[in-house]
């Protein structure tokens, strides 16, 4: 799957006309997980949700679904 990588530089400049006391959203009901680093020059962003495994199957028959999130557990 292809990844969609964006600078902390350029979130940044998205973000900047912003009051720090706004709220983010995040659309379809995804909630912020954590933050965290992946490596010298990589931070993740990472949603409360777990993403589920898709099989060849699942995706040759919905190939417009390019990714599932479950619920979490309570």
């Amino acid at each position: 799957m292809e990844k969609h990588i964006v600078t902390v530089g350029e979130l940044r400049r998205q973000l900047e006309s912003y009051p720090d006391d706004h709220e983010i959203g995040f659309s379809g009901g995804l909630t912020l997980g954590r933050v965290k680093s992946r490596g010298p020059d990589l931070v993740n962003i990472e949603f409360a949700e777990v993403q589920a495994d898709l099989d060849d199957e699942f995706r040759a028959e919905y190939p417009g679904i390019l990714v599932v999130f479950l619920k979490p557990e309570d």
